[in-house]
């Protein structure tokens, strides 16, 4: 009898109260990144908009930091990658030339 007690509890009370901590943790995880997410696409398009006022070297090389920030970030978010791939150099370098002044 003990022992169908203790299954019991096991089963109705232990594991789904683990289940439901684990999906916490996963939610509060998943906030967390989508914050970090928005924080570096917001300082991505900072550095932007300061290489398009002034586009010296050292805004160019803080833009592309930048922005390989909020691309392994991304592609953490999107599919728990957080390599940088030939893609995202190349767009990120679009968005560089594009605000370059000539």
């Amino acid at each position: 009898m003990l022992n169908i007690l203790l299954f019991m509890g096991l089963f109705f009370f232990v594991i789904p109260g683990l289940v439901y901590w684990f999906s916490v943790q996963n939610r509060r995880e998943k906030q967390r990144l989508n914050e970090e997410m928005y924080a570096a696409r917001d300082k991505y398009a900072e550095a932007l908009e300061e290489l398009s006022r002034d586009n010296s070297s050292e805004k160019k090389i803080r833009a592309l930091e930048a922005g390989r920030s909020y691309a392994a970030v991304s592609r953490l978010v999107a599919h728990g990658d957080k390599a940088v791939t030939v893609f995202d150099e190349v767009a990120l370098t679009n968005d560089i030339n594009a605000r370059m002044n000539d």
